[in-house]
């Protein structure tokens, strides 16, 4: 259990009502949905992963009570539909062992119960969150313009937040003094972080700032007065963070003012950036969401991790920080996983001992891994046809089985081939468990594996490179060091 005082989660579901004439239980309402409450620790939604319950409805409510020992929690609610999951409430704050009643009805959330003002006030808080999305719309890209468009993406960033302050006004005397409390920094904290993913995203070295301007001089003049309206914005709040034992919002706005300082510098590494910071609660956090953001991008992060351990005090960033390490570090024993190949027959990680072994994760509509397919894969299957030491798994995460198959036969994505095993996720998507094991969140995502059935080499810049993925596949072969540096 990786937070503090969890005891349990118990998540009571009326199905049933009874005919009090008769005494006989009758079924009424839509057709069962399911769900899925992922719950966390308030300190720390967004950095650690939650523990997750699925539930079914019939008879369209559900209450959900949890038993933590704090006095709040958080949850998300999630609607599974065709191996996926769609998310319906994010990041909700409850009370420990207080009832909440939900009904879900024709697509639609709506709440009852002694405690329906708690959720009420906050999915009205978040209908207004979904705003801040479309704040960037209105920037006008030309030159004139520029600076007064950013001021203004700013300005209705803060109009936003003044609406959710007045919904908490609204609800004040409903919702009580503490909850009230949590939410108002809750929409103080999710304020900055827009503003830090924003200023992030327009002082990327190739964002549409080029696009607007003709010279390189004035590229980089635009990059600095985006900068400097950055730290005007953003600095005397942010700085604060590092120092006191933020939350998880505090936290992730961390993150990404970490980000948009290493991003405009160019130079500065990220990893030696929160590393400098105060030692704390808030940077062990952040070091969670660094390696969450970068194991299959950074080609020493193994080494890096260790470091960030060494350093860790919070016990529960630190345990999950090792528990990642225990499934993605280099040298740990891959996930013994069985699906099913495209004969329905049924394969084991196990069945590959003794051989190296690559696994390439894809979808059908998947435009890069088509394209990796094409430029690097294919080449490769082809050239090691014989090698009778070496396999390929494509394992494929379509939600639809005959979408699948179709796609194994059109060559798109993969072929069938003696060394190639052509492997299903069973409809279940994301929710599969080697997917979630690998944490695979973009595709596609190459994975190789020793002779021994351990993780080799995870560097995607390396795998995705043909002459890079042959020579780690024959450094696998014969025990040779494996470089870790792209090949040009």
């Amino acid at each position: 259990m990786r937070q503090a005082g969890v005891l349990c989660v118990a998540f009571f579901l009326l199905m049933t009502a009874v005919n009090a004439g008769s005494g006989t239980v009758e079924r009424r309402g839509n057709v069962a949905d399911t769900f899925v409450v992922v719950y966390n620790s308030y300190k720390y939604w967004g950095v650690l992963n939650g523990r997750e319950s699925e539930l079914i409805t019939v008879d369209s409510r559900l209450d959900i009570v949890a038993y933590t020992g704090d006095r709040f929690y958080c949850f998300n609610l999630y609607r599974k539909s065709a191996g996926k999951r769609v998310l319906i409430l994010e990041n909700f704050i409850a009370y420990d062992s207080c009832t909440y009643t939900l009904l879900w009805k024709h697509h639609q959330i709506n709440f009852a119960g002694k405690r329906r003002e708690d959720l009420s006030c906050q999915y009205d808080i978040s209908r207004l969150h979904h705003q801040y999305s479309l704040g960037a719309e209105a920037l006008r890209w030309d030159s004139a313009g520029f600076r007064m468009s950013l001021n203004s993406v700013i300005a209705s960033y803060n109009k936003i937040a003044v609406s959710q302050a007045a919904v908490l006004e609204r609800f004040r005397k409903q919702i009580g003094g503490e909850l009230l409390f949590f939410l108002k920094h809750q929409v103080q904290q999710m304020l900055l972080l827009q503003k830090e993913k924003y200023f992030h995203s327009m002082l990327q070295p190739h964002s549409l700032v080029r696009s607007v301007f003709s010279s390189e001089v004035a590229v980089q003049k635009c990059r600095a007065d985006i900068y400097k309206l950055f730290q005007e914005e953003m600095n005397a709040v942010v700085c604060k963070q590092w120092e006191r034992d933020s939350d998880g919002y505090g936290a992730q706005t961390a993150y990404w003012h970490a980000q948009v300082e290493v991003t405009y510098s160019l130079k500065r590494n990220l990893f030696a950036y929160i590393r400098q910071q105060a030692a704390g609660s808030c940077r062990d956090k952040v070091f969670v969401l660094f390696f969450k953001s970068n194991y299959y991008r950074d080609n020493d992060v193994d080494a890096k991790a260790t470091e960030a351990l060494l350093l860790m005090q919070d016990r529960y960033a630190k345990t999950e920080l090792e528990q990642m390490q225990h499934v993605l570090a280099v040298g740990a024993a891959a996930f013994p996983f069985h699906l099913n190949n495209n004969s329905n027959v049924l394969v084991h990680m196990k069945d590959f001992a003794g051989k190296v072994v690559l696994m390439d994760f894809w979808y059908t509509g998947c435009a890069s891994c088509a394209q990796l397919y094409h430029d690097v894969l294919n080449p490769v299957e082809e050239l090691l046809r014989e090698d009778e030491n070496v396999v390929f798994l494509s394992v494929c995460t379509d939600n639809d089985n005959m979408l699948w198959l179709k796609s194994v036969a059109d060559g798109i994505y993969t072929h069938e081939q003696s060394n190639v095993y052509n492997l299903y996720t069973g409809g279940q998507g994301e929710e599969h468990a080697l997917i979630k094991a690998y944490n695979i969140t973009g595709y596609p995502t190459l994975l190789l594996f020793d002779v021994s059935g351990n993780l080799a080499v995870k560097y995607q810049r390396v795998l995705k490179n043909k002459d890079g993925l042959l020579q780690s596949i024959h450094a696998m072969k014969t025990g040779e060091h494996i470089s870790c540096s792209p090949v040009n």
